[in-house]
């Protein structure tokens, strides 16, 4: 089930209500990169602030969290939550961590990777993602609760779209790719032949003609024609996030776990600079491992200014103290501040692309 963005404090008191003082009842899996050591920590920063006994275990692959919950499971009795970041959003937790023999596990996933797993968007009772928001959720839950606490489903969130565009169009994609028309009408240019053009997922040639016989895959084989229609053109916008998530041939990243953590933080009333700087490195290493775009990123700069103006007055740069978070413009130029003028320069990918460095007027212009 996912949990809209403002209702991560529930999570966190169904954590602390299963908490015992008799040992370790929360195990976190964190994945190997720097936005979910940045989660990581600030989440531990909240569990050692409500003494909250916890123990973390950093994972390389599926293989090695499988490996690692099943060896922590048999040390340890006492856990009743499990905790993922940055892993686990996009596979079938329930058969992953069999928690049919485990009844009594509730897992939080914290994953920036998308799309979530089908079955853990479906599954009311021992799942619950921790959501960025996007998307539209439903209001109320139809099933599944703890307590006084009403979740917020959404695990009809992938079907909205596709069901919408089924009403509005007449065309459907198959699971090889290919455009089907209720209109089996072809018209027919030149010698029979029909230009068909596909930006999006698929196996049609782009600009591939069809004769007589058919159209072209890619791979050279062939596409009958009654199953295209004239002017038959379909984009990736058209086709729709669900049938792309379904098939598992579209995957990208939500906002920064760390920043998730964060919003946890500021609904507890434990925001600080220290906890902003963390979401800031999660959200920056996003950025440099092009893992979301410009606009992307441009857009959650925004919501951090304000987080950053509210906790760091607006001072002349000789009265900063340690500690103080500043919004200034920097150059995209690699390591500047660690590394020489020339250096940072040549290495710096925005540079490489302007000045084209990797041929010999482009060195000497640099």
């Amino acid at each position: 089930i996912k949990l809209a963005d403002d209702s991560f404090d529930r999570v966190f008191a169904m954590i602390r209500e299963d908490a015992s003082a008799a040992g370790i009842t929360v195990l976190l899996f964190v994945a190997f990169d720097c936005d979910g050591v940045c989660a990581s920590h600030i989440l531990t920063t909240l569990l050692r602030s409500e003494f909250i006994k916890y123990h973390v275990c950093c994972v390389d692959g599926y293989e090695d969290l499988k490996l690692a919950y099943n060896v922590e499971m048999e040390d340890n009795k006492l856990i009743r939550s499990i905790v993922l970041i940055n892993c686990g959003g996009n596979v079938d937790l329930y058969d992953l961590l069999d928690l049919e023999s485990h009844s009594n596990l509730t897992v939080y996933v914290v994953d920036s990777h998308r799309p979530y797993s089908r079955s853990n968007v479906n599954n009311f009772r021992q799942i619950l993602l921790l959501d960025d928001g996007t998307g539209e959720l439903p209001e109320k839950s139809e099933g599944g609760s703890r307590g006084d606490e009403e979740l917020i489903p959404s695990s009809e969130l992938f079907l909205e779209n596709e069901d919408r565009e089924r009403e509005d169009d007449s065309y459907n994609v198959d699971d090889e790719g290919v455009v089907i028309w209720d209109d089996e009408e072809v018209e027919e240019e030149g010698k029979g032949g029909l230009e068909v053009k596909e930006e999006g997922r698929g196996g049609v040639e782009d600009d591939s003609e069809i004769d007589g016989e058919g159209a072209v895959y890619s791979d050279g084989s062939l596409i009958p024609t009654k199953r295209l229609k004239k002017s038959a053109t379909i984009t990736q916008s058209e086709t729709s996030y669900s049938k792309a998530a379904d098939a598992n041939t579209m995957s990208f990243f939500g906002f920064t776990s760390a920043g998730i953590m964060y919003a946890l933080a500021n609904q507890l009333n434990s925001a600080n600079n220290h906890v902003l700087w963390l979401a800031l490195v999660g959200l920056t290493d996003q950025y440099l491992s092009e893992k979301i775009d410009h606009d992307r990123y441009l857009a959650d700069y925004e919501h951090f200014k304000t987080e950053v103006l509210f906790f760091n007055r607006e001072r002349d740069s000789r009265a900063l103290k340690l500690g103080d978070i500043v919004v200034t413009s920097e150059y995209k130029f690699f390591l500047h501040r660690h590394w020489n003028l020339y250096d940072s320069m040549f290495h710096s990918r925005y540079i490489a692309n302007k000045l084209g460095i990797w041929k010999a007027k482009g060195k000497q212009t640099l």
